[in-house]
């Protein structure tokens, strides 16, 4: 008799198991390609407001700490962005390649328009700044892409 009731038990769990594996893959992909554009969507924002925010900083700091934010900042942008992008599992391989290209170049528009700014800003108030924004958008573009680059290398070995 017990062994009757654990033969069902077994089956019914096959049968359950069998059921939930009928799911349809194309749900999980379009919640991976939502979850994707958001997270770009988030990405870009969060960039844009921290180049906004960032600006009343980055008119006092020296040249060391000024760097040294930027770095930091992209780093940690970078990371979390490696973060989500590498873990979102349906994507192809050219949507992570629109992703690495997108993001950058966003930022990298977006910090030459905010580093102009610090000069126009600086010279409205009469304070001298010498910080060139190409100089400073490549550096926060390669601190953006240090953590993705870590990690793909990582992969590989």
């Amino acid at each position: 008799m017990q062994r009757r009731l654990s033969l069902a038990k077994k089956k019914r769990k096959i049968e359950v198991k069998k059921r939930v594996s009928l799911k349809p893959f194309k749900d999980a992909k379009e919640l991976d390609l939502i979850l994707y554009w958001t997270t770009l969507l988030v990405l870009i924002m969060a960039n844009f407001f921290m180049a906004i925010v960032i600006i009343p900083f980055l008119l006092f700091a020296s040249n060391y700490h000024f760097y040294l934010i930027i770095g930091i900042l992209g780093v940690f942008f970078g990371y979390v962005f490696n973060l989500l992008i590498s873990n979102i599992e349906n994507l192809d391989a050219h949507h992570h390649l629109m992703a690495i290209l997108f993001i950058p170049a966003f930022t990298f528009i977006n910090l030459i328009i905010i580093s102009t700014s610090i000069g126009g800003l600086a010279s409205a108030l009469g304070i001298e700044t010498n910080k060139e924004p190409l100089i400073i958008s490549i550096f926060y573009v390669a601190s953006f892409l240090t953590p993705y680059i870590l990690s793909t290398v990582r992969k590989k070995l």
